[in-house]
């Protein structure tokens, strides 16, 4: 039996989760693939585990001091300093070794909740080394998820999902850019025209238009490129063409003051590896002017 594309008729368009989760998927740049954080419910939850921690420390804290107050009692003292010493189970209440078994059962249920504790911690931390889509990449996605573009505009997704991406403050992109250049960041705000591209599910007639990363990751190395090439050739040429020491020096001079500012403002670099850039920069043209290599 022909297929439906076979027919002329295109695949079958999906709805609800399947259809949002067929776009995600066919954004080869995943720049779509933005999710809630919950971090009110993250924040709650670390909250009640600690709370959680803070009951078993203050029984734990409790039976230390019931220790130092028996310290007459051989048992006790015996029980308190070996592990292997305290039974295992509870036996009869107000018994020698209930107080040891208390403290065992109590031992292994702190290990399991501040394990859990732990791991939760560790987890929302990575989750707030993500970051947050950017306000192109939020509003593309909003177009899609509200169907803006259609005469009626409805949310994909019915219910209590229906505003699950209306806080961009409470989203993350799992396409990170936290390393993103200064120049990147200026042409990704104010030149967004020029890196827009077509994104459209393989399941949906809808396409979104978004930014595209790979086009601006070109054009950006293009430009770094041509203004390193640029300050580097452009003050050979000059120092060869120039006699006067003097004058050698202020070219010197203008251009790595050139190169500084072009390093700082077109990169992410640190403070020090702007320093040892730019040193690296005026020795290249120090060595020229001194091996007497221009025009004289």
């Amino acid at each position: 039996m022909p297929s439906d594309e076979e027919k002329g008729n295109g695949p079958e368009e999906l709805v609800g989760f399947a259809d949002v989760a067929s776009f995600l998927a066919d954004d080869k740049e995943h720049s779509s693939s933005i999710y809630r954080r919950y971090e009110r419910l993250a924040a709650r939850n670390l909250l009640y585990l600690q709370a959680e921690l803070r009951e078993l420390e203050l029984e734990l804290e409790e039976l230390d001091r019931d220790d130092t107050d028996a310290r007459s009692d051989v048992a006790d003292m015996l029980a308190a300093m070996d592990w292997q010493d305290a039974p295992d189970s509870a036996t009869e209440d107000n018994s020698p070794n209930e107080k040891e078994a208390r403290r065992k059962k109590l031992i292994f249920k702190l290990r399991g909740k501040i394990k859990e504790s732990q791991k939760a911690v560790l987890r929302n931390a990575q989750m707030l080394e993500l970051q947050r889509p950017s306000k192109q990449v939020h509003d593309a996605f909003q177009v899609y998820f509200k169907n803006k573009d259609k005469r009626n505009p409805f949310p994909r997704l019915a219910g209590n999902n229906a505003d699950l991406y209306d806080s961009r403050d409470d989203l993350i992109s799992l396409v990170s850019t936290r390393d993103e250049d200064r120049l990147t960041t200026f042409l990704r705000h104010h030149c967004p025209t020029f890196f827009r591209r077509s994104t459209k599910a393989s399941t949906s007639s809808t396409t979104v238009q978004s930014l595209s990363e790979y086009r601006l990751g070109v054009v950006v190395g293009s430009i770094n490129i041509i203004v390193a090439a640029a300050m580097l050739f452009g003050a050979i040429f000059n120092l060869f063409y120039i006699n006067s020491q003097t004058k050698r020096l202020g070219i010197v001079a203008g251009y790595t003051i050139a190169f500084a500012l072009c390093v700082g403002l077109l990169t992410n670099a640190r403070r020090s590896e702007i320093f040892s850039a730019c040193a690296a920069y005026a020795a290249v043209l120090v060595v020229f002017v001194s091996g007497n290599l221009g025009n004289g």
